[in-house]
């Protein structure tokens, strides 16, 4: 896939803002058009291509209307609802990049006119509308710092950073347009560009915190520490709900080794990772060597510290089952043990921990009735299509009886206790 069709996600919504409502009545005053009454003529071919694809009859109708109005961008976005209706991609854009021109004023109308082209996958045409508003744009400063945030939120970094810099050239004021510039040659890896661009943004109590951030994680991305450090350790410490400033924190502090240090902001940036993202699997795997050599205390103090940011529930019990299958996998069962009772003391929902914790507590000897029913717990909880829970709960119905009865299970139970007890 193109890096232009990054676009889709962002601009697919804006086209159904006009084909919900006549363009202009509300999105984009700078238009012109919300104080004109919509031509009537216009008006029933949109009722028409509401209900189904207009035919070649009432196509050629439009077109006629639009060869005596030129100018009339309503005209141009209708027609290309109409090819696009047909799946007539090319004829769409061509209309929408006219409407657009019809009607510089509307941004609106350009995004839905670079959607279109990053949908054809016409990087010619993609970058000939680019340069076309780029030039439409430059001695305006607002739309450059639009078109350029649109880019940047979908990964068009070069882009981004050419029309948020030309808007900073006009506007060197506007902390947001440099706020996203700096972010921009962040993604690019301009470190040393970054570094000179961020200054301003020390000076002003709301940037300040992305300054140290974006300036932090520039001078460590160019190993120099000394630098690095202290700018991301007052991030850190201005903004610890932030993941990201939490995980640069401990990147810059693991190149310097200093691995104590590194460990309450792993556990803060393990606690604010959304579960079930992709980068979960990656931030695990930065954080199990802290866990692995952390001291009991250390690991509590930890702790503590992530539930004074949070509050109890569904948030914080997954921090806690992230943690015990850290534990689990650290050789630390007693903590881990512990780890996922208070997550399920705060969240019910999830049959896996119960089979987690099922395990250690069979680990440590604990009562058969007692991780009898958490295998049950686990297999009442779980769906359906999660088979591997249901058949270890079967498996265990058959094992525990059997356990009881078994002196060198016992054993190694009591073993077991007094080995991974802390």
């Amino acid at each position: 896939m193109s890096k232009s069709k990054l676009l889709i996600s962002a601009l697919a919504g804006l086209l159904l803002v006009y084909f919900t409502s006549w363009p202009g009545a509300a999105d984009e005053p700078a238009s012109g058009l919300a104080t004109q009454k919509p031509n009537p003529f216009l008006l029933s071919m949109k009722a028409l291509s509401d209900k189904r694809a207009l035919n070649s009859s009432e196509l050629e109708k439009l077109s006629d209307y639009i060869r005596k109005h030129p100018d009339d961008p309503d005209g141009h976005l209708l027609l290309a609802h109409a090819y696009n209706q047909l799946g007539m991609t090319g004829l769409y854009a061509e209309e929408l990049e006219k409407s657009w021109r019809s009607s510089p004023g509307a941004l609106l109308y350009l995004f839905a006119a670079l959607r279109a082209r990053a949908l054809s996958d016409d990087h010619p045409s993609f970058d000939r509308l680019v340069d076309e508003a780029y030039r439409v744009y430059k001695n305006d400063a607002s739309a450059l710092s639009k078109l350029g945030k649109l880019f940047q939120d979908n990964d068009e970094n070069t882009l981004a950073a050419r029309f948020l810099g030309r808007s900073l050239e006009l506007n060197k004021k506007n902390l947001k347009t440099l706020c996203d510039y700096c972010s921009s040659l962040l993604a690019l890896n301009q470190y040393r560009e970054l570094i000179s661009a961020a200054g301003p943004l020390f000076s002003n109590e709301e940037t300040r915190s992305l300054a140290n951030l974006l300036s932090g994680t520039a001078w460590h991305k160019l190993n120099r520490p000394e630098k690095a450090v202290p700018l991301l350790a007052e991030a850190y410490r201005e903004a610890p709900d932030r993941p990201e400033v939490a995980e640069a924190y401990v990147d810059a502090l693991l190149s310097t080794g200093q691995r104590s240090q590194a460990l309450q902001p792993a556990l803060m940036a393990l606690a604010l990772q959304p579960p079930f993202s992709s980068h979960m699997t990656v931030l695990k795997a930065k954080v199990k060597p802290l866990i692995e050599r952390a001291s009991i205390s250390g690991l509590e103090d930890g702790i503590n510290q992530v539930c004074k940011a949070m509050l109890p529930g569904r948030s914080l019990a997954f921090f806690y089952f992230a943690l015990g299958d850290l534990l689990d996998k650290s050789g630390r069962v007693w903590e881990a043990c512990n780890c996922f009772n208070k997550g399920l003391s705060m969240d019910q929902s999830l049959g896996r921990a119960y089979m987690r914790l099922a395990h250690d507590l069979e680990i440590l000897g604990g009562a058969s009735d007692s991780v009898m029913e958490l295998y049950k717990q686990a297999a009442t909880r779980t769906p359906p299509e999660d088979k591997e829970v249901r058949a270890k709960y079967e498996r265990m119905k058959v094992r525990i009886p059997a356990m009881d009865k078994d002196i060198a299970g016992k054993l190694k139970c009591v073993i077991n206790n007094l080995r991974y007890k802390p």
